[in-house]
């Protein structure tokens, strides 16, 4: 099996694009692949988590879904509306070196926050593959997904719908994982 060295997640937040990631890395490892989860949003949350913890007692790194909706503005707005105006790759620049070093040792790049048009652009360039996530039911969070969305589904090279099974059931994910792998990205 041929893997891309560099695998991009989209969709909507909270559509388990973190699950998909994980039961991909096992999947990856069952076929001898080496991989790691990157995101863009990581070196975002790095750079807010200590005022967010002073000023709110929330960590950017929460897991909570009711303390993720309360900082979500926050970071949206200093990701995209003050360093995505500065720079629109800014966010990519901060892992590029990682990824490049991940495909000089054959280690599979699992990227799991692809939010805009360009960042896909950039996972084609490098020779990597973009599956679409959908939760069924799932709506756009903000308006930057409800513009965002669409476009990242025309340009993804897969999409996976799936529902949310909940922590008692997650092993049906891994019927997605291989359904996507053997479809998108063996094509």
């Amino acid at each position: 099996m041929e893997v891309p060295m560099i695998i991009g997640l989209t969709g909507l937040a909270r559509c388990g694009k973190d699950t998909f990631c994980k039961y991909a890395r096992e999947y990856l490892k069952s076929k001898n692949y080496e991989s790691q989860r990157l995101a863009f949003a990581d070196e975002l949350k790095k750079d807010l988590d200590a005022f967010l913890i002073e000023k709110l007692g929330i960590s950017a790194f929460t897991e909570v879904t009711s303390e993720k909706e309360i900082i979500r503005p926050m970071l949206t707005t200093w990701g995209t509306d003050i360093m995505r105006k500065q720079d629109d790759l800014h966010w990519v620049k901060k892992v590029e070196e990682i990824i490049v070093e991940n495909q000089k040792n054959n280690i599979v790049s699992i990227i799991t926050d692809i939010r805009f048009p360009n960042e896909i652009n950039y996972i084609h360039k490098m020779g990597g593959c973009v599956i679409h996530l959908i939760m069924t039911g799932n709506q756009p969070a903000n308006d930057y997904e409800a513009e965002n969305d669409p476009l990242l589904q025309k340009t993804a090279n897969c999409h996976v719908e799936w529902e949310r099974y909940g922590d008692d059931a997650l092993e049906k994910c891994i019927a997605h994982v291989e359904t996507a792998f053997k479809e998108c990205i063996n094509k």
